[in-house]
């Protein structure tokens, strides 16, 4: 498709190869970028409900952490979607960066972002469904915008849609119902809370929350008895902080985790605070003691004009 175009947009370069889609960089008629989805030919009945439903999605969202939908069509028997062209790098580069700097606060504020960018689509009502550092873009500013929406659900109306996602990420109620070869349990925000924190641990450290096997049942027998690995054993400096916030929303039982997305993120921003000041009380008669100073020192007092009765027992030099 690569010099061609899908309805009103040129396409520029190929992007990305998948199994059963294509997605391209193109231009619009103005010039503008835009990002072009489109079935492959061998997988057009699929993906023409998958792609519809991605666009009822988008246009739900309406930008909120997600790239806007621009236009649909079909282009050679070929369902295509047209999307806003999100400018931005992995967030992996940016948090091994941040990690090799020390800098702790930048690599906080990043998992705040993108913990922020899955409360903005639950609170729309959407659950992304496909959490992994691939569909995360950062913009130069720090921004996190989430891509690939083709997994999402948006309450019971897309509950037939099937479940995915990468495995190191999938959360206990998930892998358990696939060792008792049990039909998938549908997206749940307690799910997708999982997910998002095996990805937070995965950016602040650079490893998976656990040392996983590639031997399938007994990975998921590991996902079903989740151990968050603690930092200082991975041979990183310790952070009981975010150690503790983690641990909590990577619970093997979903009830153990934080209420709501929004509170995870909470909980991060509780770490990102500045450690408070204790207050200093005033020792007995201290007041007294510094009016009886100030009173000594007033510029029309005694010691300006009469000067010092006696000499200093010791050279005075900038208050030292």
């Amino acid at each position: 498709m690569e010099g061609g175009g899908a309805g009103r947009f040129r396409v520029v370069r190929c992007i990305q190869l998948l199994e059963d889609s294509e997605l391209y960089q193109a231009r619009d008629p103005d010039g503008g970028f835009v990002a072009v989805k489109i079935a492959r030919s061998e997988s057009i009945e699929p993906m023409r409900q998958r792609l519809a439903g991605e666009a009822t999605i988008l246009e739900q969202l309406s930008g909120a952490s997600s790239p806007r939908l621009l236009d649909r069509g079909v282009h050679d028997g070929r369902p295509y979607l047209a999307l806003q062209w999100i400018s931005g790098i992995d967030a992996v580069s940016v948090s091994a960066e941040r990690r090799e700097q020390g800098d702790r606060q930048g690599l906080l504020a990043l998992l705040i972002e993108v913990t922020e960018a899955y409360v903005a689509i639950h609170g729309h009502g959407v659950l992304h469904g496909d959490v992994h550092p691939g569909n995360l873009l950062v913009d130069g500013n720090g921004r996190v915008t989430l891509i690939d929406f083709g997994l999402a659900q948006a309450g019971p109306a897309s509950g037939g849609m099937p479940r995915g996602g990468v495995g190191f990420f999938m959360e206990p109620e998930h892998a358990n119902a696939l060792l008792e070869r049990r039909r998938p349990p549908p997206l749940t925000p307690d799910g997708e809370q999982f997910a998002v924190a095996a990805l937070l641990y995965m950016l602040a450290t650079g490893q998976h929350y656990m040392d996983f096997t590639l031997q399938q049942e007994e990975m998921l027998r590991q996902i079903c008895a989740a151990r968050p690995v603690p930092f200082a054993e991975r041979g990183l400096d310790a952070w009981p902080a975010l150690d503790g916030v983690l641990a909590r929303a990577l619970a093997v039982d979903p009830a153990a985790r934080y209420r709501e997305m929004q509170a995870l993120a909470e909980a991060l921003r509780e770490i990102a605070k500045p450690p408070a000041v204790p207050a200093i009380r005033a020792a007995d008669g201290a007041e007294a003691l510094l009016g009886g100073m100030l009173d000594h020192l007033r510029l029309d007092g005694d010691l300006y004009r009469n000067g010092l009765g006696s000499g200093p027992l010791c050279s005075v030099n900038f208050g030292a």
